[in-house]
């Protein structure tokens, strides 16, 4: 697999860093987050592969990668080569697709349900997302108010032209927070079960919310989040 290009890395919140980077052929971008505790620990949420030097020049001066954490069964497979290259990290997968996960990795070490680490809670937090077919789980960042989604969650604003603005307008996040219309009709599988297991979210403060495609959301991320999912009951 050769390496996609990325763009630096950039701290949009304290201890809260993002790069987006390309994926193939695709007019959409893609986005791996780094959280950083504040005792110097890394956290990598949906992995994009580095060339070989950058890994020392761009990660390892923020700290030691002690979790790496596949967000769904779609934005797992590069987390192999932090694996590799962190053999002391813990790699958390979801629970309903652990085993489709763990068979693109090297090691799967838990789930991000039932092995979250205490060490983390006290800044980082995880929530298992169910009736889903990519199995999603969402993080909370505390000291930064930031929620981190990946696919469940579609932002854009300006930064799309021509026959991919007109797909996601057509997919209704254009301009708008929340699930997509594709998720809603091909990866929803049990909408109760959806709404039950992000009931938790309610109780969360956040303002920011980073997704994995479009346009990070910098204020009122949770009345939009809420908004977004009110058409589902939520």
């Amino acid at each position: 697999m050769d390496v996609e290009r990325y763009e630096p890395l950039r701290t949009i919140g304290a201890g809260l860093h993002c790069m987006d980077g390309c994926w193939q052929k695709s007019p959409l971008k893609r986005r791996m987050t780094v959280i950083r505790h504040s005792r110097g620990e890394l956290a990598i949420h949906s992995a994009i592969r580095l060339r070989d030097d950058d890994y020392a020049r761009i990660l390892e001066p923020l700290g030691r990668v002690t979790l790496i954490v596949v967000p769904n069964r779609l934005h797992g497979d590069e987390a192999r080569w932090y694996a590799e290259r962190y053999p002391a990290a813990r790699v958390l997968v979801p629970r309903p697709v652990r085993d489709a996960c763990a068979a693109k990795l090297p090691r799967v070490d838990g789930t991000i349900e039932h092995d979250w680490p205490s060490s983390w809670a006290d800044e980082l937090r995880g929530l298992q997302v169910e009736g889903t077919r990519m199995g999603e789980a969402l993080l909370w960042h505390l000291p930064s108010r930031t929620l981190v989604a990946t696919d469940l969650v579609f932002h854009f604003t300006d930064e799309l032209r021509g026959f991919a603005r007109l797909l996601m307008r057509w997919n209704g996040v254009v301009g708008r927070v929340g699930p997509s219309r594709i998720f809603r009709w091909f990866f929803l599988t049990d909408r109760a079960a959806l709404v039950a297991s992000l009931a938790p979210v309610k109780t969360w403060e956040f303002d920011r919310i980073v997704m994995s495609h479009g346009t990070l959301v910098e204020r009122e991320g949770k009345r939009r989040f809420l908004e977004g999912f009110a058409a589902l009951g939520l």
